[in-house]
């Protein structure tokens, strides 16, 4: 963020800081914790909310480790509590989890191919291999701000699972409890399905997003509010779509959260086709792991 306004449009306040957020300078008194790449500053402690952790824009550090592991074809990704790969002028790290190319250098690396004539891939100053660290339309980090797990990937329960649809008996995602939670998009991509509460299959009220380029899709299930009802509707990474219920075949409230590869896509009738859909473990999209 670098200024405010009121409502008439005219700047009040305004801010500088260094690559890492630090402020150098400022005018306006206006009270207002949003600075920062617009995140929000804890007044108690100084540091940045970053959802999955804090971060401290004075060491350039979050103040706790990574949980992804790291990739060694990629080393700068082992170090547990660098911030945006020690790269905050072309990357940032909104949910704390997964480093995220700011559009600027991906739209400046973009039209200097175009002028070029270039037809190479976008290059990333963090790694060789030429390869984007993040696809906006893979999912990244968690739905809602809950840690506390309910029922895991591929846990077998006839007694809650069995159905037409599922004769193994799978639970196909994963739960995260919670009442009243933002539930927010993992990735971007367009609504392909939102279901009210009794269609669903057990899953009450949920949302089905197809991300871009159509890889990945994530569904959001025993919502008590769907705020994305409309199809074809593109949504944001980290976009509020929902707040999370007990809707549908819960037993508590909680949001259940899939991640799946889509077969046959049909917009013109996405009620019949997603249930074709293979899904896939979500705990590595958590943290970030899968990132292509």
């Amino acid at each position: 963020m670098r200024f405010l306004t009121d409502t008439s449009g005219n700047v009040i306040d305004t801010y500088n800081y260094d690559a890492f957020g630090n402020l150098i300078q400022s005018t306006g008194t206006t009270p207002n914790d949003y600075r920062y790449s617009g995140e929000q500053l804890d007044g108690n402690t100084g540091f940045y909310y970053l959802r999955a952790r804090y971060f401290n824009q004075s060491s350039g550090r979050f103040v706790t480790m990574d949980g992804f592991e790291g990739d060694n074809g990629e080393p700068i990704t082992l170090h547990k509590y660098l911030y945006a790969g020690n790269n905050a002028v072309n990357f940032d790290d909104p949910s704390g989890n997964c480093i995220s190319c700011t559009l600027a250098f991906v739209t400046s690396e973009i039209i200097s191919n175009l002028f070029s004539g270039s037809q190479s891939v976008v290059k990333n100053p963090l790694t060789k291999s030429g390869r984007l660290i993040v696809d906006p339309g893979v999912p990244r980090g968690y739905p809602v701000e809950s840690r506390t797990f309910g029922n895991l990937y591929n846990v077998i329960d006839c007694s809650l699972y069995k159905s037409v649809t599922n004769p193994e008996c799978r639970h196909k995602g994963i739960d995260l409890k919670g009442n009243g939670m933002p539930v927010r998009a993992t990735h971007s991509g367009k609504v392909y399905r939102s279901q009210p509460n009794g269609g669903g299959g057990g899953y009450g009220e949920y949302i089905i997003i197809v991300g871009d380029g159509e890889k990945y899709a994530t569904l959001y299930a025993h919502l008590a509010i769907r705020t994305a009802t409309v199809l074809g509707e593109h949504v944001k990474y980290n976009q509020e779509i929902g707040i999370s219920g007990a809707t549908g075949n819960a037993s508590g409230p909680h949001l259940h959260y899939e991640v799946r590869l889509p077969k046959d896509l049909d917009w013109n009738n996405g009620n019949a086709k997603w249930l074709d859909w293979n899904d896939v473990d979500p705990n590595p999209y958590l943290s970030g792991l899968i990132r292509r």
